[in-house]
């Protein structure tokens, strides 16, 4: 069920792409960027209501064609195609447009002659800001829009066409197991990348005497909250799916897959702990994350009850495969759908580079078109011209589009050479084995 709702996201992700770009960007940027076309504020008005309805019809179409019934279910699916889509977004548009206004300080206040450390300081804090707001308003915008779409009933002529797919590939273990770990990546690398700007934009006061707009530690409590959050939420949904997945196999193959899900809910909040305090102890000290990393360790003590007291005792019941060899090496691996194993690799890789883009790579990227006169040498990546506001726009959002897709679609195609060669692979020894 669950990939019929991601599908859904991704398809009105790419549909909001094409809707939302004149408002986000031809208009936005327009407020402040000198040579920026102008535009119709009432066209774009009526695209963001259109973006709106888009969602909440695409909200519609996961909930109803993953075919559940029950209300609360049909309405977290509809969340996650919300979320998905807003979270396609984010990684085309939504980072841009938030790295153009952060930027927008400097085009107001700032000439190549006239840069100093405190106008610095103030635009890499709002470009932090901005990057991680951006993000949660469209992510929560998306998830509420999804789940009020749910609530509706589609169409009659399109509703007779939601019928379940012969062999739908179950994406939520498998994407569950991809997400959870990468969302650890991007703890530990917001950890080494982000915990020492802080520090850096004090420095950069130093000169000045002036203060901030906000407390220069928020520089980093937004990376570290954003990562704490997209990493306890894939926690969260790898420890429902894996027992809600024990509950449902009927072989040995299955359930060791769910196994493995397990282990891999246990082992990574104890490895996030372990590595947080070799970077940086007195990250441990933080109330933010030490909540964090006692709800993560809560979490992974109850994936050790559903593990020693689901999971190992129906294993314990099953009839072993007739051949051990294959099922030991392949699993059900040789016996997948290539096109469900196309919309499992693309899922997959989508959630594996959307936490590590999101929190760590869309605010660097911004960050980079600042020009930092105070050591961090990140002002020779955006080849800063005040005289040439429009360029440097239009660049932004290039590399953030890049990037955010990109990522997403190497993670897929890295995923598909991987599944594809393994599937071959399982299929050939099947047949030299003797079997079908």
């Amino acid at each position: 069920m669950t990939t019929r709702a991601g599908l859904a996201g991704l398809g009105t992700g790419i549909l909001l792409i094409g809707l939302l770009f004149y408002p986000l960007y031809i208009l936005l940027p327009g407020l402040f960027v000198e040579g920026w076309p102008d535009g119709s504020w009432v066209a774009g008005g009526i695209l963001l209501a259109a973006g709106a309805a888009l969602v909440v019809f695409g909200g519609c179409l996961g909930a109803h064609w993953s075919g559940v019934t029950a209300r609360g279910k049909r309405a977290w699916l509809g969340a996650l195609a919300g979320g998905l889509a807003a979270t396609l977004l984010f990684c085309s548009l939504g980072a841009g447009a938030a790295g153009v206004l952060g930027l927008g300080l400097g085009f107001e206040q700032a000439s190549p002659a006239g840069i100093d450390s405190h106008w610095t300081a103030e635009s890499v804090l709002r470009i932090t800001t901005w990057t991680h707001a951006a993000f949660w308003g469209l992510l929560l915008s998306g998830m509420l829009l999804g789940a009020l779409g749910s609530l509706l009933r589609p169409p009659a002529a399109l509703a007779r066409r939601l019928t379940p797919w012969p062999r739908d590939p179950q994406m939520g273990l498998n994407a569950a197991i991809t997400a959870m770990p990468s969302s650890a990546v991007a703890v530990m690398l917001v950890a080494v990348l982000f915990s020492i700007l802080p520090g850096m934009l004090r420095k950069g006061l130093e000169e000045t005497g002036g203060t901030l707009s906000a407390s220069p530690q928020m520089a980093l409590d937004w990376p570290l909250t954003t990562t704490l959050l997209l990493y306890l939420g894939s926690q969260l949904a790898l420890g429902l799916v894996t027992r809600h997945e024990a509950l449902q196999v009927t072989h040995l193959c299955g359930i060791d897959e769910v196994k493995m899900a397990a282990y891999v809910g246990i082992a990574v909040p104890l490895l996030v702990t372990l590595v947080l305090g070799l970077v940086d102890w007195h990250l441990l000290f933080k109330p933010l994350v030490i909540a964090g990393l006692l709800l993560s360790l809560g979490m992974a003590a109850w994936q050790v009850m559903v593990l020693s007291k689901l999971i190992l005792p129906r294993r314990a019941q099953m009839e072993p495969p007739a051949d051990r060899l294959m099922a030991a090496l392949f699993g059900t691996i040789a016996n997948s759908h290539r096109g469900g194993l196309l919309l499992l690799c693309l899922g997959c890789g989508m959630l594996m580079a959307a936490p590590i883009y999101i929190a760590v790579v869309a605010p660097a990227i911004n960050i980079s078109w600042v020009p930092v006169s105070w050591g961090l040498p990140l002002n020779t990546l955006a080849g800063w011209s005040a005289a040439n506001q429009a360029g440097l726009t239009r660049q932004v959002f290039a590399m953030q589009a890049k990037a955010g897709l990109g990522m997403g679609l190497v993670a897929a195609l890295l995923l598909v050479v991987i599944y594809m060669f393994y599937t071959h692979l399982g299929r050939l020894a099947r047949r030299l084995r003797g079997g079908p």
